[in-house]
């Protein structure tokens, strides 16, 4: 049985609805907060079950929303690892006709009412691409290299290193990052940053293994914790 295949679980009593280039995180946050839950219980509560760390599952979050997969793709962003929906570009597409295309559906967003904002959001590009796409229909104009986006850790970078610096869990620090700073980062991202900062701090090379870790108890404790939580709510 695949997690698709999984029963779906109620609706939370409070229903909020998504905004329109707003992130998943976010949303989920708001979600959570409505119903007065906390923002990364109910993170692992919409993820592959029996997977705290696992990717969010659209049908779970539609579920438990009270909204459908449809409403929650159109309008979330930051979808892409969750749902798995991207289609894979045609064979042998030239990197001109994959910009056509996208420049095509930047011009279907702006003429359903999204702003630059939202819609740059939505695809991850700079909203300079979006205003390219706007005032060329025609096609996109010769590649340029694009800006390295910012590191998601970035707005929290001095609470990870405050909090890697202590005797915690990399599962103790996203659940405070995300429940107490409002942070959107992922676990991994979260474990990637926090595993090379104590490297680095200790002098370790890569692939020791000398910080806190979580265990598979710790993380059968986290799914049960949800689990009555969620129980108590629906």
């Amino acid at each position: 049985m695949t997690p698709d295949d999984e029963p779906l679980p109620p609706p939370l009593p409070v229903r909020v609805r998504p905004a329109a280039g707003e992130t998943i995180e976010s949303y989920i946050r708001r979600l959570a907060r409505a119903n007065h839950l906390r923002p990364s219980l109910l993170q692992v509560y919409v993820r592959n079950p029996g997977v705290p760390a696992g990717a969010i599952r659209m049908r779970r979050l539609a579920a438990v929303s009270g909204s459908t997969v449809t409403a929650l793709t159109r309008a979330l962003t930051g979808l892409a690892a969750a749902r798995g929906q991207h289609r894979a570009p045609p064979a042998g597409e030239s990197q001109a006709a994959r910009k056509a295309r996208l420049f095509g559906i930047i011009r279907d967003d702006a003429a359903g009412g999204m702003s630059i904002r939202q819609i740059a959001s939505r695809h991850r590009v700079h909203r300079r691409m979006v205003r390219q796409a706007l005032a060329a229909p025609s096609g996109p104009p010769p590649r340029k290299r694009a800006a390295r986006p910012a590191q998601i850790t970035g707005p929290i970078r001095d609470v990870l290193d405050e909090l890697a610096s202590e005797s915690r869990t990399i599962w103790e620090i996203w659940t405070t990052v995300t429940d107490e700073h409002d942070s959107d980062a992922s676990y991994a991202a979260i474990r990637d940053y926090v595993r090379t900062r104590r490297l680095r701090q200790a002098g370790l090379l890569p692939g020791s293994h000398s910080t806190p870790e979580d265990t598979p108890a710790q993380q059968r404790a986290v799914l049960i914790e949800t689990e009555a939580t969620m129980g108590r709510i629906q």
